[in-house]
């Protein structure tokens, strides 16, 4: 449980360490999402390019889930539900995934969801899966979908 704890508190104080400074630098860096992110990368003509997006579809469908189920699902929630009992663990397990996430609401239904994957096929397959797939649609409905003006 220490060791959980001390990795969430680990990466939300160097994620602050990173960004908070550089928010004075480049603000619309920061604040301004992926696509402006993606043109201090490279030109506004090659945003989308296939490398950049190939790097963002390994980091948002592969690693993210990869790295917080492990971490939320495979470290806290088998730890949680045998000190605490099921219900416990899978409220805390998916506040934590939540606080790690913009929409917190969404990404706590979404987390209660996927300890009930872990739990029906005892497996980190399962939530994993279901990340990835939620993710991917998120990358095409956010980056690929043009949007309205």
């Amino acid at each position: 449980m220490l060791l959980g704890i001390a990795m969430v508190s680990t990466a939300v104080f160097l994620f602050y360490a990173l960004f908070y400074p550089l928010s004075f630098v480049a603000p619309e860096f920061v604040f301004g999402g992926p696509s402006t992110a993606l043109s201090y990368l490279c030109p506004p003509e090659r945003a989308n390019a296939l490398l950049l997006n190939g790097g963002t579809v390994v980091s948002l469908v592969i690693a993210a889930p990869f790295v917080e189920e492990v971490l939320c699902r495979g470290f806290m929630l088998g730890r949680l539900a045998a000190k605490w009992g099921r219900r416990t663990a899978v409220i805390s397990s998916s506040m934590v995934f939540a606080l790690l996430h913009q929409d917190v609401l969404g990404a706590f239904v979404f987390g209660v969801f996927a300890c009930l994957g872990y739990f029906r096929f005892q497996s980190l397959a399962a939530p994993i899966i279901l990340h990835a797939a939620n993710n991917l649609v998120v990358y095409f409905r956010r980056y690929l979908v043009p949007r309205a003006a």
